[in-house]
């Protein structure tokens, strides 16, 4: 049936898509075009013809896929939109709090994310619009003050900076910059230890073709389409828990900042409101724009080896990290 057509077009577009040549051949180009055309027709069908939204969910993430998500913004946008507004979904404003996930504004929130890192900036503005005019029982639950952030969890009250310089700056951020050097020895030693996977690829010098113990890709569907990008991360803190292996490639580190996490005992809204993490982006590499799980945490970045040329866009403007 439909559903099916949708999987075997999407695995067809997707395979020609990983192999990065879609970006740079015009020819694969139109080979690509031709089985997304075709996945999209049996989309915007099954959109028009069920109101059945795990049907919906099915079809969206199971068929046709997260990967592609960014190549057919709109639709992907319009599928989540409709979950979104489904009553079963607006019913989670009765029985879950702002400190909680709520299925409506989780899937504006996505559908925003996709619009706004695929360039749809009407679609996303016309949207976002919508999602804060959107009523039930008498209110207005969805409170986000700026198309720039629109997580699915959304806490009011709390203060929101782009940039969080000077005497707003983290406390956190000095205690790293101060030890910055035991960071980057940890690093250095990192291919000395098991596999140097991490490091070979951050350090030229460094031997070992294989991953360091931990490195898995981080959030791969935000990666752009390359055939070349690489996203990969070790977690050293996460979910109220320090990774023990991960503590013992990255020792000065997780010793310095052992005292301070977690910063609170108040509940998470995520698994990873609270972390410690190390990334790796292989050159050439670029990730989308998107947003957090829920607006609680400040990040703090520091580029720490290759960092040269890189930076990071918040909220419209492209700082260079500093450091390595």
């Amino acid at each position: 049936g439909r559903a099916a057509a949708i999987a075997h077009y999407s695995a067809e577009a997707r395979a020609l898509l990983t192999s990065g040549q879609v970006l740079r051949d015009a020819e694969q180009r139109q080979r690509f075009e031709e089985p997304l055309r075709r996945a999209e027709e049996h989309l915007e069908y099954v959109l028009g013809a069920t109101e059945d939204i795990y049907r919906l969910h099915e079809v969206l993430t199971g068929r046709f896929g997260a990967r592609l998500f960014y190549q057919l913004p709109e639709v992907t946008a319009r599928y989540m939109r409709k979950m979104a507004l489904h009553r079963d979904c607006m019913e989670e404003f009765d029985t879950r709090s702002e400190f909680e996930e709520r299925a409506t504004p989780y899937h504006l929130a996505n559908a925003l994310s996709v619009l706004k890192a695929a360039g749809c900036a009407d679609a996303a503005r016309s949207l976002f619009d919508e999602a804060l005019a959107l009523q039930w029982q008498g209110r207005r639950p969805i409170r986000w003050q700026s198309e720039a952030q629109t997580p699915a969890v959304y806490i009011e009250g709390l203060e929101h900076r782009p940039y969080w310089d000077g005497e707003h700056r983290p406390a956190v951020a000095g205690l790293l910059e101060q030890h910055i050097d035991d960071v980057r020895e940890d690093l250095r030693e990192l291919p000395r230890g098991r596999g140097g996977g991490l490091m070979a690829k951050l350090l030229p010098a460094a031997p070992g073709p294989g991953k360091a113990p931990n490195q898995v890709p981080a959030y791969p569907n935000l990666v752009e389409e390359t055939g070349e990008g690489v996203w990969d991360m070790v977690q050293v803190y996460v979910n109220r828990q320090w990774n023990p292996e991960a503590c013992a490639l990255m020792p000065r580190t997780s010793k310095l900042l052992r005292d301070h996490l977690p910063s609170t005992e108040v509940p998470y809204t995520h698994y990873n409101t609270e972390e410690v993490v190390l990334f790796l982006l292989a050159p050439g590499s670029s990730v989308r724009l998107h947003n957090g799980g829920s607006n609680a945490p400040i990040n703090t970045h520091f580029g720490i080896a290759g960092c040269d040329g890189a930076h990071v866009e918040v909220g419209g403007g492209p700082p260079a990290p500093r450091g390595g």
